[in-house]
């Protein structure tokens, strides 16, 4: 007997449905309504509804049913067409960021394309592609809540003048991934298919190192003269990272208040000092390491002073420029803090790592 696939349409329907009811009901429990994918700013305040445990868990449930729906009801080969040409997808979002599209309607309202492409000197194109931006009439767009999302805050004068400005942790996050993840993906095939290569486990021949043209990793190509808007266009995409998956979650994976005041917590390849950060404000009196390469202890620095200053003058967040796979310095740690650093290197190399942590312990 074969499948039923008019069975498998209304059981997923069926599926969206209650997914949507178990939404209204939190929704009405709570007396809060669900943000509009129409409104043309992004508050964090209207999203927390998303993080309520039986709304995400809905959220999670129609996402895959919706998807799967689509799969079922088109014909193979249009979705296997439809994933293949996803790259223009991005390569056009990736168009719209650097250049600026959602603070300029944030500065002008509904804008014709016309007039949005002339900003940056570019030549007209369709926007409206997977409801990113919305055309109101015609050729003429305004923001969504996803465009908003990618709002720097900044003015386009200064993003013209500045190119720094843009570094803004999603949206810095969002331009990483269009940019350098985007090409190395594109070079992954033929790593993975080469004899040469598919493996390796060396960290000098990955899709990275191909798209770079270098024999080095990737942290060592940041480290590179000529490099350093990427660098912080990193850092700044890390932390990123961190404001949208639940950025507290470094309160909730260890009982800090076991802790005497004053024991030290050392953040092992930190990066720029986000997650301590985090944890100053909320333990001031623990004494605070932020460890990583020396080149980006300086970013480090610049970004700590920036937004608690005062944990840094009082020296309760100190950054110290270390090798992560040389004996560990500071020997008399509480706690040794990772945080998305084990996935980016090999088994033996992150066995070397957490070696010289166990030996520090000892």
């Amino acid at each position: 007997m074969h499948p039923s696939g008019l069975s498998d349409l209304r059981n997923l329907s069926n599926l969206i449905s209650e997914a949507v009811g178990r939404i209204e009901q939190a929704l009405t429990t709570r007396s809060v309504d669900f943000p509009s994918l129409d409104s043309q700013h992004y508050s964090e305040e209207e999203e927390d509804i998303r993080s309520v445990p039986e709304v995400a868990d809905a959220i999670v449930n129609i996402v895959a049913a919706a998807e799967q729906i689509a799969t079922v009801v088109r014909p193979p080969s249009l979705t296997i067409l439809d994933i293949s040409f996803k790259f223009h997808l991005c390569a056009a979002l990736r168009v719209a960021l650097e250049a600026d599209v959602t603070e300029f309607l944030r500065e002008h309202g509904p804008s014709h394309v016309e007039a949005i492409a002339k900003q940056r000197n570019l030549d007209p194109s369709k926007l409206a592609t997977n409801h990113i931006f919305r055309e109101v009439t015609p050729d003429v767009f305004a923001n969504t809540r996803l465009s908003s999302s990618l709002d720097s805050g900044r003015s386009c004068a200064e993003l013209i003048t500045d190119p720094s400005a843009k570094l803004v942790p999603f949206p810095a996050f969002v331009s990483f991934a269009l940019d350098f993840c985007f090409k190395a993906a594109a070079q992954l095939p033929d790593v993975l298919l080469s004899p040469a290569t598919s493996h390796s486990v060396n960290l000098n021949e990955t899709a990275f190192a191909k798209v770079a043209n270098m024999d080095g990793t990737f942290f060592e190509y940041l480290d590179l003269p000529g490099n350093e808007h990427m660098r912080e266009k990193f850092g700044a995409a890390m932390t990123g990272l961190t404001q949208r998956s639940h950025p507290e979650s470094i309160l909730e994976v260890f009982d800090w208040t076991s802790l005497p005041a004053g024991s030290i917590v050392v953040d092992v390849g930190g990066g720029i000092g986000s997650q301590m950060v985090t944890l100053a404000r909320s333990y001031p009196s623990l004494k605070l390491v932020v460890q990583d390469r020396e080149a980006v202890c300086a970013d480090a620095m610049k970004y700590t002073k920036k937004v608690l200053p005062s944990a840094v003058e009082s020296g309760q967040i100190q950054v110290q420029a270390h090798d992560i796979f040389t004996p560990q310095p500071i020997q008399d740690a509480s706690v040794y803090y990772l945080r998305h650093v084990a996935h980016n290197w090999s088994d033996s190399t992150t066995e070397t790592l957490l070696k010289r942590l166990r030996d520090a312990d000892w």
